[in-house]
């Protein structure tokens, strides 16, 4: 189980890390599987409006969106300890 897990984490790093190399995203993790939900049981279920979409996208593309997210917010945080003074802009 150990082997597998480490032969999977190598196969996402290398998937997140060439996206990323590349600036793509690749099209197939861009399609989500949509569930139409009941807003309230004492909707009517004949009328459309009583639904809500639901969108379950594949598991690495929300990893991919939290690399990113978290690339970006360490890149953009200001330094420890307070703000660029105006000597380094």
């Amino acid at each position: 189980m150990k082997a597998a897990g480490t032969t999977m984490t190598a196969i996402l790093v290398k998937l997140v890390n060439t996206s990323l190399d590349y600036a793509t995203f690749p099209s197939a993790m861009k399609h989500a599987i949509v569930t139409p939900i009941v807003k309230k049981p004492a909707m009517d279920l004949s009328l459309l409006s009583s639904y809500r979409p639901i969108s379950n996208l594949p598991f690495v593309s929300k990893l991919l969106e939290r690399v990113v997210t978290h690339q970006l917010t360490t890149y953009y945080a200001p330094p420890p300890g307070g703000s660029i003074s105006d000597d380094a802009v």
